[in-house]
């Protein structure tokens, strides 16, 4: 499950590496390593009917409903989208995927779908929305291991799971994390790790090793700039590095100006947590390019 690693960018003798875990089945990332642990957990406890809800487009839906699948597990999916008509490669996998599907476009239709799936299968396991599930926090462990000579690690921050599960592996250790916040602002991150730590019965006071970084262009969740689509564009150009406008093409982005100002000694590494799928049908017209 090792992914390479290569130089990014020497910043004012600062060495930053990129851990390239895009490379790996569908770009499914660091979501394979998290899901490692979850069918454990399921095969484990014999469980055969999994309940996802969320997003459609969003690589965690995809992802999910992809591997259980794989495994041969019964797929029920309760999928909310703002554009019910929107055709992303996420959402094919989503839909294609599925055992069942239900469209809900609010809440309460939502819990009802849920409190019907309890019913019907109550020795089913109904997924956390975005997969924020305690057995996860072993298999991650492996990325962890794999980056203990690093002194410094940049995670995008979506739910903070990844990053809380970093700062538990690096309890007490000199490795310093730090996450850009995408979508959200600081104090709200801040609020948004606590409590995700308490969903997974980690001690709280470890959020406070994760320094959080503001994302510096195009802010809101899921937009895009014309600044930020030539950066990417660049990127790739030069290095050969697909980066996505929602998670690492933000973070890379925000991440270069801050260690210019900051002038961290050594090195450090930006996990490229993978969820190419949307995008790579513009790589594929640069490739041709």
């Amino acid at each position: 499950m090792n992914s390479d690693i290569e130089l990014f960018q020497t910043i004012n003798g600062f060495s930053l590496y990129i851990k390239n875990e895009y490379k790996s089945f569908g770009s499914f990332g660091v979501k394979l390593r998290k899901f490692k642990g979850l069918l454990d957990y399921l095969d484990e406890n014999k469980i055969t009917d999994v309940l996802i809800y969320g997003n459609p487009h969003s690589n965690y839906v995809s992802t999910y409903s992809t591997l259980l699948k794989f495994a041969k597990k019964t797929v029920h999916a309760i999928h909310y989208t703002k554009d019910p008509k929107l055709i992303t490669a996420n959402s094919i996998l989503s839909k294609s995927q599925a055992n069942n599907i239900v469209n809900s476009q609010t809440k309460n239709n939502r819990e009802f779908y849920i409190s019907e799936f309890k019913q019907k299968f109550p020795s089913g396991l109904i997924l956390p929305e975005f997969g924020i599930h305690n057995s996860s926090l072993e298999s991650l462990k492996s990325i962890w291991q794999e980056l203990e000579d690093y002194e410094y690690i940049f995670l995008d921050l979506g739910t903070g799971f990844t990053a809380l599960s970093a700062a538990d592996f690096f309890n007490n250790s000199k490795t310093k994390l730090y996450g850009v916040c995408i979508g959200n602002y600081i104090q709200n991150m801040k609020k948004n790790l606590l409590d995700t730590a308490a969903q997974l019965g980690l001690d709280r006071k470890i959020a406070d090793q994760i320094e959080l970084l503001p994302c510096i262009i195009s802010k809101s969740f899921g937009s895009t700039n014309n600044e930020l689509n030539t950066w990417i564009q660049k990127i790739y150009s030069e290095k050969k590095i697909p980066l996505e406008p929602v998670y690492s093409g933000k973070s890379l982005f925000s991440l270069i100006p801050f260690l210019k100002k900051n002038k961290l000694i050594g090195k450090g590494i930006y996990i490229h947590q993978g969820g190419l799928l949307n995008s790579v049908d513009k790589f594929m017209t640069l490739q041709n390019i």
